[in-house]
């Protein structure tokens, strides 16, 4: 469960670093980077979810 907060984290990280990049070099409203910045994080995050879920389905399999 440590696991998957520590990823949760590295995503929400991840989505606020990808929305101040786009921010600064292209001036878009900061709106707009927040948005880009939330989709990156739930597309981490159910990316992380599905392969948890893979690992857990394989892992309870065995």
């Amino acid at each position: 469960m440590s696991q998957l907060t520590f990823l949760i984290t590295a995503a929400i990280v991840t989505g606020i670093i990808v929305g101040l990049t786009a921010y600064f070099p292209m001036q878009i409203p900061a709106i707009y980077s927040i948005i880009l910045g939330f989709a990156t994080f739930v597309t981490f995050f159910f990316v992380i979810l599905w392969t948890n879920f893979v690992f857990m389905s394989r892992a309870g399999t065995q």
